[in-house]
């Protein structure tokens, strides 16, 4: 009988390594699990610099800015979400990130001012202040407009797109971005997470922008919302004794 505990020990080890993935949706008000509402309280940030006649303007409403306006160019978003639930949900446990997404949604559709298609990227940044940063001072550290760090994903926009209210725009899953959110949960500084969502290539004095909204949009839905999609590894050997409780000699 020695062998066929063995065999089922072996079996239980197998069994804890494989756990069905959870995904985790940070967003302002309604961080949720496969779902499931766990913390209504939950804070993130956003806000919209503006360039150009009005460098040292923030917009900090119920939509962000993004791309080239004739009169503010450019305009950029800057995002942050703290991470740190994702510890809490592991309980200590090993935890792989899956795949990890950044969801803007149009909240303010304007196809007659829109103007070109154009590509736009998520990068990483740096920490800000969502009350007084500026585009010319964003925070400690910023170039003008933010610093634009490692970039997390490119998403090519259309007119048509942004045509319609609650049309959701995606960056990712790329494996920067996955290594990104790896790092800042290993890092013993912050939990927090900075993105910068800019035109990949900013042009003066056309429009080539999307509105998105913000973290403060009366819609939860079109608030902004940071998807990870993780897999927690048991504890293989609470399972094994579970199983192995159940054989006799």
């Amino acid at each position: 009988m020695k062998y066929t505990k063995l065999i089922i020990i072996a079996a239980a080890v197998a069994l804890a390594s494989v756990s069905p993935a959870e995904l985790i949706s940070f967003q302002q008000g309604d961080l949720r699990v496969d779902g499931v509402l766990v913390d209504s309280s939950y804070v993130m940030q956003s806000v919209t610099l503006r360039g150009g006649e009005q460098a040292d303007t923030v917009v900090n409403g119920a939509v962000d800015w993004i791309g080239d306006h004739t009169s503010n160019n450019p305009m950029r978003g800057l995002y942050s979400f703290d991470l740190s639930y994702i510890e809490t949900l592991a309980a200590g446990r090993p935890y792989i990130i899956n795949s990890v997404q950044l969801k803007l949604t149009v909240a303010n559709a304007n196809t007659s001012n829109y103007g070109p298609n154009a590509q736009f990227r998520a990068s990483l940044s740096l920490p800000f202040d969502e009350t007084t940063a500026t585009y010319n001072n964003p925070g400690p550290g910023h170039a003008a407009g933010g610093t634009v760090g490692a970039n997390l994903g490119n998403l090519n926009v259309t007119a048509g797109m942004v045509s319609t209210v609650d049309t959701v725009m995606t960056f990712g899953s790329t494996v920067p971005f996955v290594n990104a959110v790896s790092n800042v949960l290993a890092s013993a500084d912050s939990s927090t997470i900075n993105i910068i969502v800019k035109k990949t290539e900013e042009t003066a004095k056309i429009h080539g922008y999307f509105r998105p909204g913000a973290n403060d949009a009366a819609n939860v839905e079109r608030r902004p919302e940071l998807l990870v999609d993780i897999t927690v590894i048991p504890d293989p050997r609470k399972v094994s004794l579970i199983i192995f409780s159940g054989v006799n000699d």
